[in-house]
């Protein structure tokens, strides 16, 4: 039913199952990964919901930019999005978010956040286990340069941030795969890298957040 009602309202999403018996649990989860349910969290007690804050410190208030980036894995992933089209949104426990007022701060971070300049530079502080790199968490954050309105590059990235941005959701419109929610979301992720790597504006942005890094090791920001 969940799926039903996803094709047709484009802006609903299920948020998450609750199932406290392990065996229906079992079967949920097959459920999902056979593509009968839309993949969302299960929980088994519903008191649990607001673990630590988590739901009710989500308040975004009414202006800026929300950003959104993944804690785990090796590449990092980030997007944006205006706080008045975030109104109903609830983030995933694995997310990091925040609110920038300035809409050229927001796009310039989830420029350098989604760059492989920026994913390199983490790579050898990224704890590794038996399946690669899994926990990022803060690091991204601590090696991006300060936004800077003054630095033209920093202008430079967020325009090219958002073209990007733009190129991505036209795929999501017209490339069927993406347009799948019950497909892997990792495979769908490095699906729309492959469509990204040779474009025009992420090949300068990455030129950009590389140098922008070099300079910020160096000291010269």
């Amino acid at each position: 039913m969940d799926l039903g009602v996803m094709l047709a309202e484009p802006g609903f999403h299920t948020r998450a199952f609750v199932e406290w018996e392990d065996w229906p649990r079992t079967v949920l989860i097959a459920a999902q990964r056979a593509g009968y349910f839309a993949p969302a969290p299960i929980w088994d007690d519903l008191r649990t919901f607001d673990e630590r804050g988590k739901l009710s410190k989500q308040v975004f208030g009414t202006l800026g930019h929300l950003i959104l980036a993944g804690a785990g894995g090796k590449i990092v992933c980030a997007a944006c999005v205006p706080i008045a089209e975030a109104q109903d949104l609830v983030v995933d426990q694995t997310l990091y978010w925040k609110v920038v007022a300035d809409a050229d701060e927001a796009w310039y971070q989830v420029g350098m956040l989604n760059s492989l300049a920026l994913t390199n530079a983490t790579l050898a502080f990224n704890p590794k286990g038996d399946f690669g790199e899994r926990h990022l968490h803060t690091l991204p954050y601590r090696m991006m340069p300060s936004y800077d309105a003054s630095n033209f590059d920093h202008l430079k990235i967020a325009a090219l941030s958002r073209d990007t941005a733009t190129l991505a959701e036209g795929y999501c419109t017209t490339d069927l795969y993406l347009a799948n929610p019950t497909k892997s979301l990792s495979a769908r992720r490095r699906r729309m890298r492959a469509l990204l790597e040779a474009s025009p504006p992420l090949m300068q942005l990455e030129a950009l957040a590389k140098s922008a890094l070099i300079a910020a090791a160096s000291g010269k920001e």
